[in-house]
């Protein structure tokens, strides 16, 4: 039996700090044990994943381990539903008996300024976050995280309207599926919304996903439309996971 512990940090966008109160907490979540810490210096949090195995493939474990601890960050950016700035593995700790290596990762430093979104997670809500990482996902559930975790820590007001837009296109199967539950959103909520020609009539947000690459000079690139509509079309996107997969609805 052999043990490999992988340190990962994951920053949070800069403007926003989540803060653990009570730290650290620990995850068994078999074959993995997962505790997470603040770390000391950076607007970040400290990942430490313990996998015990008869598995002495380097690039195999830590294959196994990328992909357990994205599905780990995934979580966090959903149920926080905060933006992941980046993550990565910052070193490895292999032991086999009373023989240990470290090796050490891409170490660095980085400075957070102008936080403009601060939240401190609490007992209760650490145990909440713990069981909703230790739940079992498909992987069209995992898939989905994904791609919300991308678009929700993109820092391109244009690219974060599309991935978003994409999200939809994703959940109801193409653009029209996408643009009819727009409608039906807004239906909903007795909200007005603006329509436009693009192949058709569409909505305003089909009609931006439709613009936001210009095919030539004479086309406009709305920008300012886009910035005014992404925040709906965040919430849009994010009620259209909810509905249609009920693990992730009362996250």
């Amino acid at each position: 039996m052999v043990s490999w512990t992988f340190s990962a940090l994951i920053s949070f966008q800069n403007g926003y700090n989540l803060q653990i109160k009570d730290k650290p907490f620990t995850i068994e979540k078999h074959p993995f044990k997962i505790k997470i810490d603040q770390h000391p210096s950076e607007n970040a949090w400290r990942l430490d994943l313990t996998y015990e195995n008869d598995i002495e493939d380097r690039d195999l474990v830590i294959n196994n381990a990328r992909n357990e601890i994205s599905k780990i960050v995934n979580l966090i950016s959903w149920s926080q539903n905060i933006p992941i700035r980046n993550w990565r593995i910052t070193s490895i700790v292999f032991t086999r008996g009373n023989n240990k290596s470290v090796e050490i990762i891409n170490q660095r430093i980085i400075v957070f300024d102008n936080i403009i979104l601060a939240k401190t997670l609490g007992s209760s809500s650490l145990e909440s976050l713990r069981q909703t990482i230790m739940r079992n996902y498909n992987e069209e559930i995992t898939e989905i995280l994904s791609m919300y975790t991308e678009a929700q820590s993109e820092t391109s007001k244009p690219l974060k309207f599309l991935l978003f837009y994409r999200i939809l296109e994703k959940l109801h199967g193409n653009r029209k599926g996408a643009d009819n539950y727009i409608i039906n959103w807004h239906n909903n909520r007795n909200k007005p919304i603006e329509m436009k020609a693009s192949r058709g009539q569409v909505t305003i947000f089909t009609f931006l996903r439709d613009n936001i690459h210009p095919k030539d000079e004479s086309r406009y690139f709305p920008y300012n439309e886009i910035i005014r509509y992404l925040p709906t079309l965040t919430e849009i996107a994010r009620q259209s996971i909810a509905e249609k997969y009920e693990e992730l609805a009362n996250i």
